[in-house]
């Protein structure tokens, strides 16, 4: 097979994942990202077992597994405690459900590739396609030409946008907070859900010391009333969700958390 030339925008984790896999298959692969330092986006993150099987074709399960931690089960609560749902993860001996700081697994993504193959501040504008191969223009006028391209710069996606220009971005009707928390008294030692007239709460311990809290209210689109909202805020809003859910709330730091409309 001739050398072939691959280009992924994004240095996100899918576009790392996919970085591993190819240069694994003795593929090489230059990674494009828009922003001036590579940095971890959100907080916590669920792998399911076809994630970690993924990771285990590429070499790197031991790390992530020591990273993260196992996730034994998952249940679903209404607003007044009682249990919707509950699933148990049999996985002793095999490959489980995983939970882990999206930071630690992008850092250890990252330890597995060379640094030069990573282009920082290439902000993709616009992409071009030919018999010879794919063209790609960025905002700093530097183009890079190459044989395949691999999307993978998230929902405001140059090339989506270059392949299917008709897509249109749906919202998903709720306004979203997350944060990544200490745990020091074990206040969370399951995952959960809970779901109630004011809106869903997710819990996940991460690690041994940290907890990864979501909350979800539905608002509509760029709805102003939540813009500034403060996680003294979230804890009023579900002071009747039960324990331990507005102490959580209420202990988190406002430099800790972030939103998404």
């Amino acid at each position: 097979m001739k050398n072939i030339s691959v280009a992924i925008v994004g240095g996100g984790i899918a576009g790392l994942t996919t970085a591993i896999a190819l240069e694994n298959k003795g593929i090489h692969v230059e990674v494009y990202e828009s922003s001036n330092s590579i940095h971890a986006a959100g907080a916590g993150l669920g792998l399911g077992i076809n994630a970690m099987l993924a990771f285990n074709a590429l070499g790197i399960y031991d790390e992530v597994v020591a990273a993260g931690k196992q996730m034994p089960s998952f249940s679903i609560y209404d607003d007044k405690g009682g249990v919707i749902t509950r699933t148990e993860f049999k996985s002793e001996g095999e490959i489980g459900n995983f939970v882990i700081h999206r930071a630690d697994l992008h850092h250890i993504l990252l330890s597995k590739l060379n640094p030069k193959q990573i282009h920082l501040g290439k902000k993709l504008e616009r992409v071009e396609q030919s018999a010879e191969g794919v063209s790609l223009y960025f905002m700093d006028d530097s183009p890079v030409h190459c044989d395949y391209l691999i999307a993978a710069e998230g929902i405001h996606s140059v090339v989506r946008n270059y392949v299917a220009p008709e897509s249109k971005l749906r919202y998903s009707g709720y306004t979203c907070w997350r944060a990544v928390v200490n745990n020091p008294h074990k206040l969370i030692e399951e995952t959960s859900e809970t779901w109630g007239r004011k809106g869903r709460i997710g819990m996940v311990q991460i690690n041994q010391d940290q907890v990864y809290w979501f909350a979800c209210i539905n608002a509509k689109k760029k709805d102003q009333r939540f813009k500034n909202v403060t996680p003294e805020f979230l804890a009023t809003h579900f002071s009747e969700y039960p324990k331990p859910i507005p102490a959580l709330l209420r202990n988190t730091p406002a430099s800790a958390y972030c939103i998404t409309i």
